[in-house]
C-alpha cells in the first residue's frame, strides 16, 4: 500500500463519509466492520461494511495497475468468507469493488476470468465515474474523493482547497488539506496546492499539526505493513503476525517505515521487529 491507497482508505472508513454510497450506489443502512481480513494472515482491506448478517461489501483503491489484483481481489472474497461465515454459509454475499484512481490507462481485469459464476467483482476507473454526489457530502474526505471522477478539471481542485479552508473546525480545515496535499500528484495538482498552501502560509501548520501527525502516522504505519506483508508473501514466509503488526503499529510511523525497508530491501532478519517490541516491553 502506498501513501495514496492508505488516504484514500481513511476517507472510507470515516464514519462521516457517504463516500460508500456514491462509488457503488448502495441505498441500505450499513456498519462498518474491522479491516483485518482474518485467519491470522497479517492481510487487511481497505474497507468492509456489513449490510445484513449475510450480506458484506468489501473495496480496495489501487492508484497503481496490479496484474494480479484479479487474484487479489479472489484471495480477499476468500478470506473474507472464512473470517465471517468460516465457509459454512453458501447463500452469503460479499459484494466486491475494486477503484482505480491512478493517472495511467487501465489495465486490470474487471472480474477473474480463471473462476466461474457466481463469483465476481466490479473493477471501475473512478475518472469515468460521475461523483458530483460526494461534494454534496458534509464531510470534506469525500469533496476530495470527489475530485477523482469524472469532468474535474484543475480548477475544481482550487474551489476546493477554498472550500476546506472555509471549514470553522482547525482540525477538519488541516486534515483536508492534508489529504488534498497528499493525494494532488495523482492529478499533476501539486504544485497548485502546494502554492496556494505557502501563500496562505498554512503549509507549516499543516507538517507541525498534532492531527495532520496522526494522519501521517497512519499512512506511514499502513505502508510499512503492507511493504513487508508483500515481501515475506512473495518469498513464501509466514506473514506478520499479530505480535509484530502491533509491535509496528506501536512505534513511531518512520521507526516502522525504517524497519520495513531494512527487511524488504536490506536483507535484515524480522527478528527486528521482535527485538524492538522487548524495548518497549510489548513482549
Amino acid at each position: 500500500m502506498n501513501q495514496y491507497d492508505a488516504i484514500f482508505r481513511e476517507v472510507l472508513n470515516d464514519e462521516r463519509s457517504e463516500a460508500v454510497r456514491y462509488l457503488t450506489g448502495l441505498k441500505a443502512a450499513y456498519t462498518v466492520r474491522p479491516t483485518h481480513a482474518g485467519w491470522r494472515t497479517g492481510r487487511s482491506v481497505d474497507f468492509l461494511a456489513e449490510v445484513r448478517r449475510t450480506q458484506h461489501v468489501h473495496i480496495e483503491i489501487q492508484s497503481t495497475n496490479d496484474p494480479t489484483m484479479h487474484w487479489r481481489m479472489l484471495n480477499y472474497y476468500v478470506l473474507l468468507s472464512h473470517r465471517l461465515h468460516e465457509w459454512k454459509k453458501d447463500h452469503f454475499t460479499i459484494d466486491q469493488y475494486m477503484f482505480y484512481v491512478g493517472s495511467d490507462g487501465f489495465s486490470m481485469k474487471n472480474g477473474n476470468p480463471n473462476v466461474g459464476k457466481p463469483y465476481k467483482f466490479a473493477a471501475k476507473n473512478i475518472d469515468t465515474m460521475d461523483l458530483s454526489k460526494g461534494m454534496q457530502s458534509s464531510y470534506y474526505g469525500d469533496w476530495v474523493l470527489a475530485l477523482f471522477g469524472k469532468d474535474i478539471i484543475l480548477a475544481d481542485w482550487v474551489s476546493t482547497f477554498d472550500r476546506i479552508c472555509s471549514l470553522q473546525d482547525e482540525n477538519d480545515r488541516l486534515s483536508g488539506l492534508f489529504f488534498l496535499e497528499r493525494l494532488a500528484p495523482l492529478r499533476e495538482a501539486e504544485h497548485m496546492i502546494s502554492d496556494r498552501l505557502r501563500q496562505m502560509d498554512l503549509a507549516e501548520a499543516i507538517e507541525t499539526s498534532p492531527v495532520t501527525g496522526r494522519l501521517a502516522e497512519r499512512v506511514t504505519v499502513r505502508r510499512s505493513v503492507d511493504l513487508l506483508n508483500r515481501f515475506l508473501d512473495r518469498h513464501g514466509r509466514t506473514l506478520l503476525n499479530d505480535e509484530e503488526r502491533l509491535i509496528l503499529e506501536t512505534i513511531p510511523g518512520s521507526e516502522a517505515w525504517e524497519l520495513a525497508t531494512e527487511i524488504a530491501i536490506d536483507g535484515a532478519d524480522r527478528e527486528a521487529i521482535i527485538d524492538r517490541g522487548r524495548t518497549l516491553d510489548l513482549i
